[in-house]
């Protein structure tokens, strides 16, 4: 029960914040034992993209690593990006990651 109500808030969080809004809509996310899995939406794109990635919170730290997509091209962006958002400071989000801690 604590899952299900802890993925639907986060999908609400992420859907209302502006930044990813403007870019895509979270259909769905579970999050399991350092392993997210999402549906997302892209901004005028017809099918949703499947996504899952490697999670661990480290203090202020969010890591990210093995991303992983249903599209090729994104995977290889991923790759290209992955040094430089595999740390996310959640010092820059105010209240937003202070949710986001105590859901992770």
């Amino acid at each position: 029960m604590f899952n299900t109500l802890r993925n639907e808030g986060l999908k609400l969080m992420l859907n209302n914040n502006p930044s990813v809004n403007k870019i895509a809509q979270v259909l769905d996310i579970s999050l399991k034992g350092g392993e997210a899995n999402l549906k997302i939406l892209l901004r005028g794109e017809t099918a949703p993209i499947s996504l899952s990635l490697n999670y661990a919170i480290e203090g202020e730290t969010l890591r990210i690593s093995n991303v992983k997509t249903n599209r090729e091209w994104l995977n290889a962006m991923a790759e290209l990006f992955k040094d430089e958002y595999s740390k996310i400071d959640l010092r820059k989000y105010g209240k937003i990651a202070g949710i986001a801690k105590l859901l992770f």
